[in-house]
């Protein structure tokens, strides 16, 4: 594993803490911007739904931007969509077809590797006539656009504490964004030096590959991981770390907690109990807001 070796880099008694963070919508002000640049006119425009575009909008925001499923794999995201979309009656009045997603719920369900290149290897072994292609199609051009585009504003505070920790604890960045896509976006942002590794969605995915980085480090309350989704923390909760929430819309505020409270109390063995778990249900409690909140489906 790319992320075991630049670890072992590193002399093992060098640092007892691990913080680990997510990428897109925590250390970077991204993610809205890659869901309207790059997967939704996509997604638009290889299903052909364009007559129902708002309509579409509106649901694909809710599941990617505001729902648990926020900064999940993509294609579980997909999935999602077009199931809500295809049980809503304004939709199926309309001259359009919801696909049919049970091919690729088949894939996720018997592959644990939910990367593109997977799926193109499971779609070459069947010969049915489905969705399939069609997704290929639509996330080999996300790729691209995302390769294509920016995304590297910072969210205030993010840098400052990113550089902080450089010489405090081992620094990993785990993410469902391909390896090769997060890597340009680190460096593009002149942030490259300041993790020990990188891991993306290739091979096991983000929860193998933080388990994997976790179980270095013996002690639980040295291993921290840093999100903004609820995918993130059971992430975290599988993997044997504590967890700290970016939370969605009061990003600056929260890595202003994390640079003056979440990472003293971390390093000086005070941010498990009370503080963390505040911290957690004030974020359980925004994402069930913000749930409520949605398009009514």
């Amino acid at each position: 594993m790319v992320i075991e070796t630049l670890l072992r880099e590193k002399p093992a008694e060098r640092y007892r803490h691990l913080v680990a963070f997510d990428s897109d919508g925590t250390v970077f002000d991204s993610m809205e911007k890659k869901q309207h640049h790059c997967y939704f006119p996509r997604f638009i425009q290889y299903f052909q739904l364009k007559p129902i575009e708002p309509i579409v909008l509106e649901v694909w925001d809710e599941v990617n931007l505001h729902s648990d499923l926020r900064g999940c794999n993509r294609y579980v995201a997909l999935v999602r969509v077009c199931e809500l979309l295809s049980t809503m009656q304004i939709v199926r009045v309309a001259d359009v077809s919801i696909p049919d997603m049970t091919p690729l719920k088949e894939w996720l369900s018997i592959e644990r590797d939910h990367t593109l290149e997977s799926l193109i290897r499971y779609h070459t072994g069947t010969t049915e006539d489905n969705a399939l292609p069609t997704v290929i199609t639509w996330s080999k051009a996300v790729d691209h656009d995302i390769q294509t585009h920016r995304f590297t504003r910072l969210f205030p505070k993010a840098r400052e504490v990113l550089e902080s920790l450089h010489t405090r604890a081992d620094v990993a960045v785990v993410s469902y964004t391909p390896h090769y896509l997060l890597k340009k976006q680190w460096e593009e942002a002149g942030l490259q030096n300041l993790p020990d590794s990188l891991q993306g969605q290739d091979g096991n995915g983000k929860i193998p590959n933080l388990v994997s980085i976790a179980r270095r480090y013996r002690d639980q309350r040295h291993r921290l991981y840093v999100g903004d989704s609820i995918v993130d923390l059971e992430a975290a909760r599988i993997a044997g770390m504590h967890f700290f929430p970016i939370i969605p819309g009061q990003e600056e505020r929260y890595w202003q907690e994390l640079s003056t409270k979440g990472l003293p109390r971390f390093f000086t063995g005070r941010y498990d109990g009370l503080y963390e778990d505040q911290l957690v249900m004030r974020f359980v409690d925004t994402v069930a807001r913000n749930n409520n909140a949605g398009v009514g489906i």
